[in-house]
């Protein structure tokens, strides 16, 4: 199972490629993004955990997808753009594709962390 650290660790390889187009964001907030991003899929632990749902259902599905990076992307785009209305319109784009790349990173480890008989 890829750790919180390993998440970390993609995060701040996402944030090394994206760093030049990120002016806009402050170094501290992107490093916060970079660190804290990429462990937002697994928070559906939260309905496995504490309302003791099944992990089956629950765990790596809507929260591990490509819909989901997609629309928090969008959604980090439209919330900075209103947030920063001053930054340059581009700059929202990368914060959106940055919001998604850090997701979609989690993604990526789960996916070479598990094979057919990986445990959850």
């Amino acid at each position: 199972m890829s750790l919180p650290i390993g998440h970390a660790l993609a995060g701040v390889c996402v944030y090394a490629a994206f760093a030049p187009k990120l002016k806009a964001v402050p170094r501290p907030l992107a490093w916060a993004m970079a660190l804290v991003i990429p462990q937002v899929p697994d928070f559906d632990f939260f309905m496995v955990w504490v309302l003791g749902l099944p992990s089956q259902i629950w765990h790596r599905t809507w929260s591990h997808s490509l819909l989901f990076a997609t629309l928090c992307g969008l959604l980090a785009a439209w919330t900075w753009g209103r947030w920063r209305s001053d930054a340059h319109p581009s700059a929202s784009r990368w914060v959106g594709f940055f919001v998604a790349t850090l997701l979609l990173s989690h993604c990526v480890l789960d996916l070479f962390g598990h094979g057919a008989g990986g445990t959850q």
